[in-house]
């Protein structure tokens, strides 16, 4: 699955050339087009297929599905349901500052552990901001990401590595620190580049 994936991406262009602010310290050189990724039926079916047999392969105790950000919520439903298990939804700070609906909160029995399902993993940063806002700290089952996207400015010592499962670990990603970003530093905004042969680059446009 790992390869059908990068063949996917790389034959249908789906990494996004730019700059992306990733986090409050961190941008990213490009990011990948998730959403193109989860809603081809195919490539959908085969995510969930994966994932809920992964699931169903371990011993688990009475558990929720959470989807985190709202590709990760799209592909966290289909898991729900094939799995019959209760499902709610986490909006990231990201998304609820993109327009995202900021009153759909966690509803979860306390009594359940939490099998949290997203799209890409870098710094563990968004699920940590879950974890401590709903205080799930202790009710971390596992964690199932589509992408996970190592670079080595990042060491993920957060205890949860051990608990995430990555179906494709074959795109590294490049950061940059925000406060060395030459692409307006003050507010980081995607940019797009000239990446044809013979073209230069607009990044000090």
């Amino acid at each position: 699955m790992e390869k059908y994936i990068y063949e996917e991406i790389t034959k249908r262009n789906l990494i996004k050339f730019g700059h992306f602010l990733l986090n409050k310290i961190y941008c990213a050189r490009d990011w990948i087009d998730t959403r193109e990724i989860v809603e081809t039926k195919i490539i959908l079916n085969k995510l969930v297929d994966i994932i809920v047999k992964d699931i169903n392969s371990n011993t688990h105790s009475d558990y929720a599905i959470v989807g985190i950000d709202l590709v990760g919520s799209l592909l966290a439903s289909r898991v729900a349901f094939a799995l019959q298990r209760p499902l709610s939804y986490i909006v990231s700070e990201k998304e609820e500052l993109n327009n995202a609906r900021p009153e759909i909160e966690l509803s979860i029995e306390k009594t359940k552990n939490i099998i949290l399902i997203t799209d890409v993993i870098v710094t563990y940063d968004t699920i940590l901001q879950a974890i401590e806002k709903y205080n799930l700290k202790t009710r971390i089952d596992s964690i199932y990401t589509i992408f996970y996207r190592p670079n080595y400015k990042v060491s993920a010592n957060n205890g949860l590595v051990s608990k995430t499962y990555s179906i494709n670990n074959m795109f590294s990603i490049e950061l940059f620190e925000k406060k060395e970003c030459m692409y307006k530093k003050n507010k980081c905004i995607a940019q797009n580049r000239k990446i044809n042969e013979g073209e230069k680059d607009n990044e000090n446009n």
